[in-house]
């Protein structure tokens, strides 16, 4: 025989009670004086004895009824010989869902305080022998094995939100392979969550029907939330007293409308912008934040809006850019500098315009430009194919313009063609003019206001038609007859700029047009716009930065400026560049700066995910929906007000004789009620 509530056999005890009222009867006898008590000597002896009879059988009756009482409550069942080993002993797995949307108020409290009181009763209702496995979704290696009830306790009441949110199809496999390890015991698993739309996935998971699961559903009282999920800029240049404009974009998660919420901006701790703004319910809205800085370096960036909602991780968004105090540009040529080059960046102080021979190229020099010109080439060596290739390929910007020559040599066309996917056709002398300009490229999309309609445009006496075989290539100019003489397509970080003439006379009027000086300056200035502006924490993102340089046991960190985080990323360079890797080290959002030593290489940004900003969910009725089907027949549905105790979280266990024990008591206290009325 074995018991649900054990405890209650300690209820045994009070069996000395009818034993104590039987062996002190207090009942006072009443002296009534006969003249001859010879005719009752013989009814008072028999009225005795029975009365013996009587009140022993009564102490029997009441014994067994205290006894089946508190067998009753004691709830016993029993095993047969295949059970014994099933449930001898019991495994519970208690998911406690601890990401940012349980920190929302519930009925009578924080959602995470109902999850963490409502897993203390189901371990209470349960044996302190039983064991006990406690996962969160940090689903850290120190979570996945058994404990014993006082440990759950303890480590329940460690439990705080944070910034992780597993799917359920990613929880569950882990939590049944770890059931398949234990052996001759009765799983189970409780799942307490407010079951966010986003995050759970049933139709996603395979089902192991022999495992009982236990869906707890936590319901909030206010779905309301405005979140920030992304922030940008228009202009493709960033610079000393310029106006910049950021975009956060702002989502309102919600049913209902929003207005004049307040959102600011402050750029390394100082507030330099705010708005405010109105978004209609399920919508979002981009709010545009004007600014301007008036010193160069990295700018650590965060924006904040007022949500009214009770979710906050969600209301701030980090974000860092750079503004660099100078421009380093070099013109590599053969024989005759370009005196129209010259002439564009010595317009402007924040250009460092240097120049060098091909034949005698320093190629250690190369990482510290921004923009590389290869000025009409007349041939390529090897070497120094490699050496531009390295650049480009670790974030480099590399512009190359065709030689004044009427055949192409065949080093040019090879590394176009290998590294590029770029065919360079043969000269082509018929004049033509430039018909379409990309004004939606970074290049452009601030030179021109609207249509090109009406503008005179170069035109064109010779050139090297260029013809993409990859799909990366962007056409930039394209003439008359279609044919496309400039572009830009990626190489690793890097861009290479392609131009099929060159700012020469040789190639017709474009030298002399006044689109040349944004063509060349902006080339220049796009070299930032490869950084980027954010990262999401746990997304296992590569962190690539333009100025790292690997040099002998120099050891980089990531330190944090708005909290004390400081970690050693994972350093693996690859083609060229040097990339790192957080490794779920960065619990954190903020501001960060990537250091070696005591120099300060670039910032870096983090963010929560926006996993679960929206607040739509599963109500309690929506998941016994889902699974009113036959593959999730172990599937129960609960609320927190059905209560957690042992016979109803075991409705599967064998059957008990609680019923039968009752009825017995009864039976013995209708006879004990007869006994008493009707035998005199």
């Amino acid at each position: 025989m074995n018991f649900l509530h054990p405890e209650f056999l300690y209820g045994l005890f009070a069996l000395i009670l009818p034993i104590m009222v039987h062996l002190f009867n207090f009942q006072r006898y009443k002296v009534v004086y006969f003249s001859n008590f010879h005719f009752l000597e013989n009814l008072q002896m028999q009225t005795k004895r029975q009365s013996d009879v009587k009140r022993w059988i009564l102490l029997l009756i009441r014994m067994l009824i205290f006894f089946f009482v508190v067998l009753a409550f004691a709830h016993p069942y029993f095993l047969d010989s295949k059970d014994k080993e099933v449930y001898s002993s019991n495994t519970i797995c208690i998911f406690v869902d601890n990401s940012f949307s349980m920190s929302a108020k519930g009925d009578d409290n924080l959602l995470i305080n109902e999850a963490r009181e409502s897993a203390r009763q189901i371990a209470k209702a349960y044996s302190p022998s039983d064991k006990f496995i406690l996962l969160t979704n940090d689903l850290s290696a120190e979570q996945f094995r058994t404990i014993s009830r006082d440990d759950f306790f303890v480590k329940l009441d460690q439990i705080r939100v944070g910034g992780v949110s597993k799917p359920f199809s990613e929880i569950y496999p882990r939590i049944a392979d770890l059931f398949s390890q234990v052996k001759q015991s009765n799983k189970r698993i409780y799942y307490l969550s407010d079951f966010q739309v986003s995050s759970f996935d049933l139709s996603r998971f395979s089902n192991d029907t022999t495992l009982q699961i236990n869906l707890i559903s936590l319901p909030h009282s206010n779905s309301n939330n405005l979140a920030i999920d992304s922030c940008w800029f228009e202009e493709p240049v960033f610079r000393q007293n310029q106006n910049l404009t950021a975009f956060v974009q702002v989502r309102n998660y919600s049913n209902r409308d929003f207005e004049n919420i307040p959102v600011s901006l402050k750029i390394n701790g100082k507030a330099k912008a705010s708005a405010i703004f109105n978004v209609a319910a399920n919508s979002s809205v981009a709010v545009p934040l004007n600014f301007s800085c008036n010193e160069a370096g990295i700018m650590h960036s965060e924006a904040v809006i007022n949500d009214p909602g009770e979710v906050s991780f969600d209301n701030s968004f980090y974000f860092d850019f750079s503004i660099s105090s100078f421009i380093n540009v070099l013109e590599i040529s053969d024989k005759i500098k370009n005196p129209y080059l010259k002439a564009i960046y010595h317009t402007d102080s924040i250009f460092q315009y240097s120049e060098q021979n091909l034949q005698s190229l320093k190629y250690d020099e190369l990482p510290k430009y921004q923009l590389i010109i290869l000025s009409q080439p007349s041939q390529l060596a090897t070497g120094t194919i490699s050496e531009l290739v390295k650049y480009v390929k670790k974030g480099g910007n590399l512009a190359i313009t065709m030689p004044s020559q009427d055949v192409l040599d065949a080093s040019i066309g090879a590394f176009l063609r290998q590294e590029c996917g770029l065919n360079i056709g043969m000269i082509d002398t018929t004049d033509a003019q430039i018909q379409f300009i990309n004004t939606q490229h970074p290049l452009y999309k601030q030179v021109f206001d609207g249509s090109l309609m009406g503008t005179e445009l170069p035109i064109v006496k010779r050139h090297f038609a260029i013809t993409d075989t990859k799909g990366m290539f962007q056409e930039l100019f394209r003439l008359q007859n279609s044919d496309c003489i400039f572009g830009v397509t990626p190489l690793a970080q890097g861009m290479v700029y392609v131009m099929g003439i060159a700012p020469s006379d040789y190639f017709g009027d474009f030298s002399r047009h006044p689109l040349i000086v944004p063509t060349f300056i902006n080339m220049a200035f796009t070299h930032y716009q490869h950084q980027k502006l954010y990262y999401y924490i746990g997304q296992q993102e590569v962190i690539r930065t333009n100025d790292i340089e690997l040099k002998g046991d120099n050891v980089l960190k990531i330190k944090g400026i708005n909290n004390k985080v400081e970690i050693v990323p994972q350093i693996i360079p690859t083609n060229g560049e040097v990339q790192l890797y957080e490794q779920n080290q960065i619990s954190e959002p903020g501001n960060y700066q990537i250091v070696d030593g005591d120099k300060v290489i670039d910032g870096v940004a983090f963010n929560y995910n926006r996993f679960e900003s929206n607040m739509n969910f599963f109500t309690a009725d929506n998941l016994k929906k889902m699974v009113d089907k036959p593959e999730y027949r172990n599937i129960t549905i609960r609320n927190l007000d059905q209560g957690f105790s042992k016979s109803e979280l075991l409705p599967n266990s064998p059957s008990s004789t609680t019923k039968w024990l009752v009825l017995v008591a009864l039976l013995l206290i209708l006879m004990e009620i007869y006994l008493i009325k009707f035998w005199k």
